[in-house]
């Protein structure tokens, strides 16, 4: 998760998460989370009083970040990372609270944008 402390943008983890996740699929959240900073799309003012405001998040900003993480992993020849994302993403369906919040994509459809990316770059997936 991204967020601001401190004046300064940091990407916070659960440790247990990532245990659960694995290394293979935890290296795609970093590179996504990575790509909400390096793509501007979380905007400091919006923190203020709540580290852990949501509202700057999109669905288009999610499959911007996936997008991002996917080139960011083929440039990396982690092409594991990416095929691990994908086939998590494809079995993800949104809880009431995302559809009624409507930040992330359904995970077919971030399934899709990242096998769509890969391949624009030639990785086979």
């Amino acid at each position: 998760m991204v967020t601001v402390m401190n004046g300064q943008i940091v990407i916070l983890y659960n440790p247990q998460v990532v245990a659960m996740a694995g290394p293979i699929l935890t290296a795609f959240f970093e590179a996504h989370e990575y790509g909400h900073v390096c793509l501007n799309h979380v905007q400091m003012q919006m923190f203020f009083g709540n580290p852990f405001n949501r509202q700057w998040m999109s669905q288009n900003h999610e499959l911007q970040a996936d997008s991002f993480a996917t080139q960011l992993l083929a440039r990396r020849s982690n092409q594991q990372s990416i095929v691990a994302a994908a086939q998590w993403f494809s079995m993800q369906y949104p809880s009431p609270h995302q559809m009624l919040m409507g930040t992330h994509p359904p995970g077919p459809v971030r399934a899709q944008n990242i096998v769509a990316t890969a391949k624009s770059m030639g990785v086979p997936i």
